[in-house]
């Protein structure tokens, strides 16, 4: 028997009091989802078209629910559907009598939400066991109606024999139109809730069902576009070559050619015909199909970071260019979790780790101070540092048998070769602005962050370069390349950072309602985006010093090999001309100069010239160090040749003067260069 309530025409204690009865007599619960215009204009306006959001937002509200266990099931290579399963604390009857009622709202960080146990009792910001929450019940759930107008909840408390089935039937946004009421009301589904008897006492979790995946759904993680362009352009090439006509010019290929840059990924699941099932092209994975899942998703990270494709990415690895749809849907998911990373969290680098740290300051004008760590200590440890620390309960999820981790490798750095500064430089800073001058009605409530900025040679993939911003360990942003609008033209540095932030406390009321974007003109975003620009500053101007100062050092160990090789060669041709001991050649100013030939000087060793000898010097105008390196050597040289010369007695047949201009002219033969 069915009973049917119109859920938004009737009190959620009206649908509790059916639910309650069709817990006892097992009858089927029909409702009518109905909902206000402004969330449905907020839930239709197409955000989460994208799977991965969607996914993302599912897993999220597992966290939520305290499940240390998620485990998402594609269906791949055919994506018929998609299963959310976790071993979270479940939905009570009430709380989804609440969710029917309040379609589009939440019930977390709410009072309502400590009622229905989704709330810590002392934290409504916080699940029960203590987590930071970082989902949306409501507006999660409805939003999968952008991939799947059927949606299944399959839910268990601990302790209930009974099972909640609750089938979802959305419809599509021009039905709801149709149906809408005088009262402004939309009629967005349906939903039938039925209880099933169970004998798993004490097991507790939700599975979501996502069924009949919307067809641009599928085409998307098939990466249909990719394969559908890449044959495409094949099937053009193989007629250019067969027309082999003088008309087919180059440039009329590639006016033609609208997908030229389009290039078959490194890595895939494959391409089949999902109306056949016949497969198009075999699968080549990045992982060995034996291994556990930690340890394909660790293959996969290794196999993505060192992508080597000079034929076709001369800019190194990307995510965008050398996976497909789905591998990046993976990659992105585990970039946006509260996962934990691959090695350690960037926090927990210690002194043994092979980088270099500096502390950011956070006065305006203020510039980065070294850090040095205690063996045994990490930035944690030193700074007090909140949000490494991980909650009590695990969380590991699992997508068709991969278990993600943060795609982040820190920890035991390799040293950089090929560059001045030979080892990673590490810049972690944290804030909490104080905000009272604002009105409280503006400031959006505290904030606090704890941030860190990464400078390496070259930052892999491509697509880490920029700045994260995580929620409470969660983000749905991935890492924007402009890092946040900063102005100054530093490209080649800004290419070879990647920077993480960490909101504490705050920011949360600056998301957008798709979660993936930022109100830019909120105070929280303002106040970091102003402390990340005065952190890229002060990174950018203690690389510049340390690039400089090694550069010197470099320079000045180069300058004392070269004076030494001069001096090598002035011995080696004395002793080829048996000349136990050769004259020394050093500068003086005019007034102090002696003759060359008196007996006293020869007894000394010396050759004492006019420094008018480096004539041909004094016309360089020496503006940077390398400039004035080269005038030092220069110099160098020129004393050398006088050796060199009295070796061979020229000395002894020259009048001073003219040996000073012989050594003069022979210098300006040596500095002469090719003018650009």
């Amino acid at each position: 028997m069915d009973v049917t309530v119109d859920a938004n025409e009737s009190t959620e204690g009206d649908v509790n009091l059916k639910l309650d009865n069709a817990l006892v007599s097992g009858d089927t619960v029909t409702a009518r989802l109905m909902t206000d215009e402004r969330v449905f204009a907020r839930i239709t306006d197409g955000i989460y078209r994208d799977p991965a959001s969607a996914l993302r937002e599912l897993i999220a509200n597992a966290y939520d629910a305290d499940a240390t266990d998620v485990r998402v099931e594609t269906d791949y290579p055919r994506f018929s559907k998609i299963s959310v399963r976790d071993n979270g604390k479940g939905l009570t009857k009430e709380t989804l009598a609440h969710v029917i009622c309040h379609i589009g709202g939440s019930l977390k960080r709410t009072k309502e939400g400590q009622k229905h146990q989704i709330s810590s009792d002392d934290d409504v910001t916080k699940s029960k066991a203590g987590r930071p929450l970082i989902g949306k019940l409501g507006i999660g759930l409805f939003s999968v109606s952008q991939i799947t107008h059927h949606i299944v909840i399959i839910s268990k408390v601990a302790g209930s024999n009974k099972r909640i089935y609750c089938d979802i039937l959305l419809m599509p946004q021009s039905e709801a139109i149709l149906e809408k009421e005088e009262d402004q009301k939309f009629v967005t589904g349906e939903v039938s809730i039925k209880f099933v008897d169970a004998d798993d006492l004490d097991s507790q979790g939700t599975e979501i069902l996502l069924l009949d995946l919307r067809s641009h759904v599928k085409e998307a993680l098939l990466s249909k576009v990719t394969w559908t362009s890449l044959r495409e352009k094949e099937e053009r090439a193989a007629e250019s070559l067969e027309q082999a006509s003088e008309s087919a010019s180059l440039d009329d290929e590639d006016e033609f050619d609208g997908n030229i840059d389009i290039i078959e990924p490194i890595y895939h699941i494959g391409e089949i015909d999902p109306e056949h099932g016949v497969v198009l092209k075999e699968a080549k994975l990045p992982w060995d199909g034996n291994e556990s899942g930690e340890a394909k998703f660790r293959a996969f990270a290794e196999k993505v970071f060192n992508i080597s494709d000079p034929d076709r990415s001369s800019k190194g690895p990307s995510i965008e260019q050398h996976l497909d749809y789905y591998l990046r849907m993976l990659w992105v998911l585990s970039l946006a979790l509260p996962i934990p990373y691959l090695k350690k969290h960037p926090f927990e680098l210690d002194c043994n780790d092979g980088a270099r740290i500096f502390q950011i300051d956070n006065k305006s004008k203020g510039s980065a101070v070294d850090v040095t760590l205690l063996p045994g200590q990490t930035i944690t440890d030193k700074y007090k540092l909140r949000s490494t620390a991980s909650h009590t309960l695990p969380f590991d999820v699992y997508i068709d048998g991969v278990k993600l981790l943060r795609p982040l490798s820190y920890g035991d750095f390799a040293p950089i070769e090929g560059h001045p500064i030979d080892k990673p430089l590490f810049f972690v800073g944290r804030a909490k602005p104080d905000l009272s001058e604002i009105p409280e009605q503006y400031r959006g409530g505290d904030l606090e962050f704890e941030a860190y900025l990464y400078w390496s040679k070259k930052i892999v993939p491509r697509e880490h370069n920029g700045v994260l911003i995580r929620i409470n360990g969660a983000s749905g942003t991935l890492f924007e390349e402009n890092f946040l609008k900063y102005q100054v033209s530093e490209q080649t540095r800004l290419r070879q950072i990647t920077a993480e932030i960490f909101v504490i406390k705050g920011l949360d009321a600056a998301l957008n309602i798709d979660r993936e974007s930022f109100n830019i003109a909120h105070p929280h975003f303002l106040i970091i985006k102003n402390w990340l620009h005065s952190a890229l500053r002060q990174l950018m101007n203690k690389h510049k010093y340390l690039s400089s100062d090694v550069n010197k050092t470099v320079l000045q160990e180069r300058k004392a090999e070269s004076f030494l090789q001069l001096r090598e060669i002035v011995a080696a041709s004395a002793k080829n001309q048996g000349v136990t001991e050769f004259k020394e050649a050093t500068y003086v100013a005019p007034a102090k100069v002696h003759s060359l030939f008196p007996d006293d000087l020869r007894d000394k060793g010396k050759l004492e010239l006019n420094d008018s000898v480096l004539k041909p010097l004094q016309t360089r105008k020496n503006y940077t160090v390398k400039d004035k390196l080269r005038h030092s050597l220069n110099e160098e040289k020129a004393k050398s040749l006088a050796s060199l010369l009295s070796i061979y007695g020229i000395d002894d047949f020259l009048p001073e003067e003219k040996f000073e201009s012989l050594i003069s002219a022979i210098l300006e033969v040596m500095i002469l260069e090719i003018k650009k």
